[in-house]
């Protein structure tokens, strides 16, 4: 997907880490406002919103307004090219068949095949709601993601379904 001026985007701290929430986890979410040439380089500006560090919300005011991470695609003087900036696409568009997934997820119960089909999965894998990991629950590590719950409380709010 092409970001361009108005895109909501993440920007990840390091490119070897993509984590949504946890400890690894280390980005900021903004709005770009424009692309500018900086220190050689065409860099994104970015008005931030919300800041991630170490898998916590940091307060507004102790991060910085606006950052200027590299377009992707520009080469690094490491040999790489950079890709660390990403449409934020965690506004998928929430549906009851996501919520009782979300929901069974949260209470930890078993997912059942007929529950959750493998685009079910996908989808909700790449917005960041679930995630998989090396804990032991009923669905053999799957659960939902701090992201994915605070989506899913939205969600369910706008629905007239808790207050």
């Amino acid at each position: 997907m092409d970001i361009k001026i108005g895109t909501k985007v993440r920007s990840f701290d390091f490119h070897y880490m993509r984590d949504l929430d946890g400890p690894r986890s280390c980005y900021m979410e903004g709005i770009v406002t424009g692309i500018e040439k900086v220190q050689g380089c065409d860099r994104y500006v970015i008005e931030v919103k919300r800041c991630i560090s170490g898998g916590e919300d940091i307060a507004s005011g102790e991060f910085p307004s606006t950052i200027y991470p590299p377009v992707n695609g520009t080469p690094t003087s490491m040999g790489r090219i950079t890709d660390g900036v990403e449409v934020n696409i965690m506004r998928f568009p929430m549906n009851h068949r996501y919520a009782l997934i979300l929901v069974k997820l949260i209470n930890n119960e078993k997912l059942l095949k007929r529950d959750m089909d493998p685009f079910d999965m996908v989808a909700l894998t790449q917005v960041g709601a679930i995630k998989r990991t090396n804990n032991e629950n009923k669905n053999r590590g799957l659960i939902i993601t701090q992201a994915g719950k605070r989506r899913f409380v939205r969600w369910a709010q706008k629905e007239g379904m808790v207050a």
